[in-house]
């Protein structure tokens, strides 16, 4: 049975708290028109903060090598050995990882993924914002289609005037399709009459998205690093919805979601509450295996959703101190 909108984005607030691990949220002029949900990935903005700068490249030591290592054995003689050596001891080096990090957060700045409502549609948009260039392209296209162990089938493809590549994993019966739009914007999406009209919009000067997504979009805090932004275009669970988490040392989340009338906004709040109840009883179960886990579960118990009128929100945040501990207090891979 599917979630209605409104059980999906309870979950979703939920899920976010969870999970936690700019600019303004500008729409860009490659997306569809039809565009009713927008997730951004700011990577630059994740990359330089504190807690990934912190952190990161002491998990990847931690657990990188051990992860190539069990790739490897999982596939069997496909992959070159002094590949996954190198690979490994480029993990395992934290130094280097940090180097490779900063050298590389300005290559992809940031990620766009469109999508409309109907999630069965399967039609998510992707933009790649970053500094990219025809023959970085060309170059990274050729390796992947030049290395079989990955398995992946790259060849040019036309559409009307537009040339641009289709890609496809071993076994796999579905295609991507790739295109290089300009020397800012990388665009992957499922089907290539979309990638054609898309490339169409090249020679926009701003989005052609519903003025009510770009609104939403408008009210995202600046210094977030993820984000989500719904303006559907059809009011049956809400009317409008925006979230974001900012990364510093810890983590911050805020979401909003302006539901059609007050009850209807009750509701929302009723079934948030119900999904942070659950999520803090695995938490609790979870907690007697990796201690570390109680903090989430203290953190998700003071999580309270509020109604105001027919806006629903909910905030939290997870203190860098306890982001130190839970990172400290990883287990290692048995």
């Amino acid at each position: 049975m599917l979630f209605t909108a409104r059980r999906w984005l309870s979950l979703a607030a939920v899920a976010a708290i969870a999970a936690a691990p700019a600019r303004a949220a500008d729409l860009n002029k490659y997306l569809p028109d039809d565009t009713e949900i927008v997730v951004g990935i700011h990577v630059t903005t994740l990359a330089e903060s504190d807690l990934v700068q912190k952190h990161v490249p002491s998990v990847v030591k931690k657990y990188g090598p051990d992860l190539v290592k069990a790739f490897g054995e999982g596939a069997g003689k496909k992959l070159d050995e002094s590949l996954l050596k190198e690979l490994g001891k480029f993990l395992g080096d934290a130094e280097r990882v940090k180097d490779w990090i900063n050298d590389n957060k300005n290559t992809v700045n940031r990620v766009l993924i469109g999508t409309t409502a109907d999630f069965e549609d399967g039609n998510a948009f992707l933009v790649f914002e970053g500094d990219f260039n025809k023959d970085r392209m060309k170059l990274a296209l050729d390796f992947i289609s030049k290395f079989k162990a990955l398995e992946v089938a790259v060849k040019p493809v036309k559409e009307g005037k537009y040339e641009f590549y289709s890609v496809k994993l071993s076994g796999d019966e579905d295609e991507l399709f790739v295109a290089l739009a300009d020397d800012r914007n990388v665009l992957c999406c499922p089907d290539r009459a979309m990638m054609a009209k898309a490339l169409d919009r090249g020679t926009r000067e701003k989005p052609g998205v519903r003025k009510e997504l770009t609104d939403v979009a408008g009210k995202i805090d600046a210094k977030a690093a993820l984000w989500m932004a719904a303006a559907p275009k059809e009011d049956d669970a809400y009317v409008n919805a925006h979230g974001y988490v900012v990364v510093t040392g810890g983590i911050r989340f805020f979401s909003s979601v302006t539901s059609k009338d007050a009850d209807a906004a009750k509701d929302l709040v009723n079934d948030m509450k119900d999904g942070l109840k659950e999520l803090g009883e695995e938490l609790k179960e979870a907690a007697k295996q990796y201690p570390p886990l109680a903090a989430l579960k203290e953190l998700i118990e003071k999580a309270e959703p509020k109604a105001d009128k027919n806006v629903v929100t909910l905030e939290a945040e997870v203190p860098a101190a306890a982001v130190d501990k839970l990172i400290k207090d990883l287990p290692a891979i048995k």
